[in-house]
C-alpha cells in the first residue's frame, strides 16, 4: 500500500513546484475534482444480501477490497469465499452496524459539504498546481479508528470517516490505543488539512534522518504553507491540529521558542532526541510550558517559509 496517516504516525517531507497565487488557487477545476465513493455504505448494503454481494465489491473495487482485507483487517486472500463471509459477519455485528449508521448521520451521502465540495475542490487545486492525474477518487471506509487517511498504490485517496466523528463520540473511549490528545483531533475540523498533508507528503521523500532540526522544520513549513495556498481560509488550529488555545500560545511565544532553540544549540542539531522533542506528536511540549503545544518545529518552520515568501512574492515554491 502507499502512505498511511494513522493516529500514531507523523510524516514530514519537502515537495515540488507550486504556483504561489492564492486567488488562482481558489479557482474551481471541475474536471479535476475526484469522485467520492462511500465504500462503508456499499459494504453495509451488500452484507445485508449475503457473501455473494460482498464478493461483488471485490470486482467493483479490486484494489481497495484487497487493501481492506489484507493490509487493514488481515483476514485472508481477497478471492476467498471465507473472506466474504467474514466481512458479512463483521458488518452485521451490532457494533459495526451502529458505527456505520453514525457515519451516515455525520456525513450524509451526497450532501455533506465538506466531503462532497470542500475536499474535492481542494484536491482539484492540488492536482492542477502539481500537474498530477491523481487522486481521481476518494474512497471512504470504516477503519476501526486506526487510519485517518491513506493513499493506495495507484495514488488514490482513502479516508477513514470513523476517525472524524468528534472527540465526544461514544465509541472512542472503548479503543485503548487512542490517547486523549489524539481523540481531540478526531473531528471533521481536521479532515481537510489531514488529506492535503498526506498528498503533499507523497510528492517527495522527507529529509534524511541525518538532517538537522532546521531541515525538518523547513520541510514541514513548506507543507503547511502549501496547504494554506490551497485552502487560504483554513484556521491555524485546523492546519496544525491544535486547539484554539494552543494556536494562540504558539503565536504569542513564537519568538521565545526560537530563542530557546538557538540558545540550546538545537537548530542545527541532527541528534534524534533533539529533533523528536519539537517534531514528534504528543499532548504538549512540557519542557517549555504545560500549555505549549506539541510539534512546535512545524509552527516555526511555517513561519520561516511564510517570511521568505512574503519577501520574495515572485518566487514560486
Amino acid at each position: 500500500m502507499g502512505r498511511f496517516l494513522s493516529l500514531a504516525l507523523l510524516l514530514t517531507s519537502t515537495f515540488g513546484n507550486l504556483a504561489c497565487n492564492p486567488q488562482k488557487n481558489q479557482e474551481e477545476n471541475p474536471e479535476l475534482m475526484p469522485r467520492v465513493v462511500r465504500f462503508e455504505q456499499e459494504l453495509a448494503q451488500a452484507a445485508q444480501n449475503g457473501p455473494e454481494k460482498v464478493m461483488g465489491l471485490r470486482t467493483k473495487h479490486p484494489l481497495f477490497y484487497k487493501i481492506l482485507v489484507q493490509d487493514m483487517l488481515g483476514i485472508g486472500p481477497p478471492d476467498s469465499n471465507q473472506t466474504a463471509e467474514y466481512l458479512c459477519r463483521f458488518q452485521r455485528d451490532p457494533y459495526t452496524d451502529s458505527l456505520t449508521r453514525d457515519i451516515s448521520v455525520a456525513f450524509p451521502a451526497g450532501q455533506d459539504p465538506l466531503l462532497y465540495t470542500s475536499l474535492p475542490s481542494a484536491v482539484a487545486r492540488f492536482r492542477k498546481e502539481f500537474k498530477t492525474d491523481r487522486p481521481t477518487q476518494i474512497t471512504t471506509f470504516l477503519s476501526g479508528f486506526r487510519y485517518q487517511a491513506a493513499l493506495d498504490d495507484s495514488g488514490e485517496m482513502l479516508i477513514g470517516l470513523d476517525t472524524y466523528l468528534g472527540p465526544q463520540y461514544r465509541y472512542y473511549t472503548t479503543a485503548s490505543y487512542i490517547y486523549d490528545y489524539q481523540m481531540r483531533r478526531m473531528s471533521r475540523d481536521y479532515l481537510l488539512a489531514d488529506a492535503l498533508r498526506l498528498l503533499l507528503q507523497d510528492q517527495i521523500e522527507p529529509p534524511p534522518s541525518t538532517s538537522s532540526l532546521l531541515d525538518h522544520m523547513i520541510a514541514s513549513g513548506k507543507i503547511h504553507y502549501a496547504i494554506q495556498m490551497l485552502v487560504p481560509d483554513i484556521p491555524d488550529s485546523s492546519l496544525f491540529r491544535y486547539t484554539a488555545l494552543q494556536a494562540s500560545w504558539a503565536k504569542q511565544y513564537e519568538k521565545e521558542v526560537w530563542q530557546y532553540l538557538m540558545s540550546q544549540n538545537l537548530v542545527y542539531s541532527s541528534e534524534i532526541r533533539s529533533k523528536s522533542r519539537f517534531l514528534d506528536d504528543g499532548p504538549a511540549t512540557l519542557e517549555l510550558d504545560p500549555n505549549a503545544p506539541p510539534r512546535l518545529g512545524e509552527w516555526i518552520g511555517n513561519s520561516i517559509v511564510t517570511g521568505y515568501m512574503d519577501k520574495h512574492p515572485q518566487t514560486s515554491l
